[in-house]
């Protein structure tokens, strides 16, 4: 399996730090970047191996049926971010291919990747795109998402629930993208049918497994086999740089696949089938501060053995 990942990168505080690209501290950027970059590697590269003795000790590949040919391109604009910090030991220089994009407003960078990925169609089986923040720790990730599209079709396209992960109470564990009633009123006539096809189910390792109609679609992220991102890009509405769901941030991730496909995430009750995980806990603090002015209602559906 030959996996392309993009990535849009910025840093550049602004005094305001709305988003963590334009908080005063590099710090957490630099770490949450690491992150995302090592574990790609550690899961997915041929970075694996064993320890393995017989009559001297040597190290051995491990999990080749699991590995994939990946390529990292992490975009930036000018000088606005934080490799100098990443690359400095030397360390992570062979980690990813470094992209400078050409874009007047940092927020458009991820239409850039959009462009990134169409320009490679026909060199890989994976096309996606991922935001600097986010980590992957299931090494069966990718091969989830093939069974899903290979179970529901190149239609459907099935999107990781985000987490973040708490220091106190110390490894409590919150999903952070609740579904917005608001959003389905809002992509009626736009985007997203909610109505259609709202659940889909299927048997994964001999268990039901439940998927529901994503009431929010985005996940910072998403991954397309070749088909789809064929499919996509020959729409009239690719690269059209629309940033009407929610911001430029956010419309770059998820408008684009809202537009050209049904968007479905894991059900509540097996929310870990397809997950990833959120750098920090900001979306988690800001929901159990405003629990009491805050209600986002949610769909579940059950799992049975």
């Amino acid at each position: 399996m030959r996996v392309a990942i993009a990535i849009p990168h910025f840093f550049k505080p602004d005094g305001e730090g709305q988003y963590g690209s334009v908080r005063d501290d590099s710090r957490p950027r630099v770490e949450a970047l690491t992150n995302c970059l090592v574990n790609l590697h550690a899961h997915f590269g041929s970075k694996q191996f064993e320890f393995y003795y017989f009559d001297h000790m040597e190290l051995r590949s491990a999990n080749e049926s699991t590995q994939v040919t990946l390529d990292i391109f992490l975009c930036t604009k000018d000088n606005s971010h934080v490799l100098s910090e990443l690359t400095e030991n030397g360390e992570t220089n062979d980690l990813f291919f470094h992209v400078p994009i050409q874009s007047e407003d940092p927020k458009l960078l991820g239409f850039g990747c959009h462009q990134l990925l169409a320009d490679r169609l026909g060199d890989y089986d994976y096309y996606c795109y991922l935001e600097d923040d986010l980590i992957i720790h299931d090494p069966y990730f990718f091969w989830k998402i093939k069974w899903f599209t290979e179970q529901m079709g190149n239609q459907c396209v099935l999107q990781p629930m985000r987490f973040e992960i708490m220091q106190s109470p110390v490894g409590q564990k919150i999903y952070i993208d609740p579904d917005f009633e608001a959003l389905s009123g809002w992509n009626k006539n736009t985007a997203h049918n909610f109505i259609d096809q709202q659940e889909l189910e299927g048997r994964f390792l001999n268990r039901k497994v439940m998927f529901g109609r994503a009431g929010d679609p985005h996940s910072g992220c998403f991954f397309l086999n070749s088909d789809q991102m064929h499919y996509w890009s020959q729409q009239a509405y690719f690269l059209d740089v629309d940033t009407r769901f929610v911001g430029p941030l956010e419309s770059a991730a998820s408008l684009g696949l809202m537009k050209a496909f049904r968007v479905y995430k894991p059900a509540v009750a097996n929310a870990n089938f397809l997950e990833i995980q959120h750098s920090g806990t900001w979306n988690s603090n800001f929901f159990i501060e405003n629990l009491d002015r805050l209600i986002f209602p949610a769909r579940q559906a059950p799992v049975d053995g």
